[in-house]
């Protein structure tokens, strides 16, 4: 695979034959009313093991000096290019020691110019000097604060706190630039890989196997101030009902600030300035939100690595018919299992056969998971390795 960049638009010349220039002059000025695409500029890289070689290139990043940083998965390293594509340095080898790799994919650079790379399936981030001295690393594997079950993508803000995404656990973790756990989020789909800043903060996810982008940013909604006319009526979104009723019947005067509508968020502070002090009873109907019936939930499979067969782990919440399909990492489909699972912990065991019954070949391998009770399916993504 190989490396692509680009810049401005060429030029287009002029003829001297009247004509012909009128005709050009006007192609030259439509192009400056509509937004085009950038020219070709060049490329680098070829299949194989040695400098500015690559075997599955996973990942991009670029520093503030303008060189290239590229994950090179499958040779468990990163490589550092100039800007035209000249080879500068490389580090890592295949391992679990600080500065290896096992299928790194994601990678970033800070302001400092420290690189940040997401070995996933060792479930943890490795930050090195721009010369690719190892820094400091954080995570295990797991489904606590600060741990992983496969990091995929790293993004950096611009105070260098570092957000990672945590694949097989659904969510999105924050952490300081030396690895202290701050925060974490859940994403609506459940397979977060690729990982984005913009300017104002706001974080991009992508998720792969769900076909979405998710955008987050920061939570504030306004608070509204409101005096309440005599003997009221709330009617709280979506179905629970509040009323109040007053007495003596007081004076009040209402204001809102801002204008709310009239359907009152809960989030919303509602306060009352009421002349003479009345006594107040209040009733509330709450009708609860019913549970749903079908879950699923992807844990580690166990052992991965595994050589001879593994065990995909997974929790249903109820009864439902399983079906597991393992692709290669190109998307073909080795195998199909499918069983029966209950309420609780539930695994399927997998002996590293492909369809035809032979053993496959060392590499990484995507699994899905999806659950069916009749009414709803559920569908979890998962990762593993095979090292025979």
């Amino acid at each position: 695979m190989r490396i692509k960049s680009f810049s401005g638009l060429q030029k287009k010349r002029s003829f001297k034959i009247f004509p012909v220039f009128l005709f050009v002059f006007f192609i030259i000025n439509s192009h400056a009313l509509a937004v085009s695409p950038p020219c070709y500029i060049m490329q680098w890289g070829t299949s194989g093991t040695g400098n500015g070689q690559f075997d599955y290139p996973a990942g991009v990043a670029v520093d503030s000096s303008g060189n290239v940083y590229v994950v090179d998965s499958s040779n468990n390293r990163i490589q550092e290019f100039s800007s035209t594509g000249t080879y500068i340095t490389g580090w890592g080898s295949f391992g679990t020691g600080n500065g290896q790799f096992y299928g790194p994919v994601g990678i970033a650079v800070d302001s400092s110019g420290d690189v940040y790379v997401a070995d996933s399936p060792n479930n943890r981030v490795e930050e090195f000097s721009n010369t690719g001295t190892y820094i400091t690393q954080w995570g295990s594997y797991g489904t606590g604060n600060g741990q992983f079950h496969n990091t995929e993508g790293v993004a950096v803000d611009s105070s260098g706190n570092v957000y990672v995404t945590d694949y097989g656990n659904g969510r999105v973790e924050e952490f300081s630039n030396t690895g202290t756990y701050l925060t974490q989020w859940d994403t609506q789909g459940g397979t977060p890989c690729g990982i984005a800043m913009d300017n104002s903060g706001n974080v991009y996810v992508v998720n792969s196997y769900d076909e979405m982008v998710e955008k987050f940013g920061s939570c504030t909604s306004p608070t509204p101030t409101m005096v309440v006319s005599p003997t009221p009526t709330y009617t709280i979104s979506p179905t629970n009902t509040v009323s109040a009723t007053i007495s003596p019947t007081p004076s009040m005067t209402c204001t809102f600030t801002p204008t709310p509508t009239l359907t009152i968020s809960p989030t919303y502070t509602i306060s009352a300035t009421i002349t003479p002090t009345p006594s107040i009873t209040c009733t509330a109907t709450i009708t609860p939100t019913a549970t749903p019936t079908l879950c699923l939930k992807l844990y580690q499979n166990s052992p991965n690595p595994c050589s001879n067969g593994t065990n995909l782990i997974y929790l249903s919440c109820g009864e439902a018919q399983v079906n597991v399909k393992i692709y290669t990492i190109s998307g073909e489909v080795v195998r199909e299992l499918s069983q029966q699972g209950v309420p609780g912990m539930n695994s399927i065991y997998w002996d590293t056969n492909n369809k035809s019954g032979k053993g496959v070949a060392n590499g990484i391998f995507i699994y899905s998971i999806e659950a069916a009770d009749g009414k709803d399916k559920k569908k979890a993504w998962g990762k593993m390795a095979v090292l025979k």
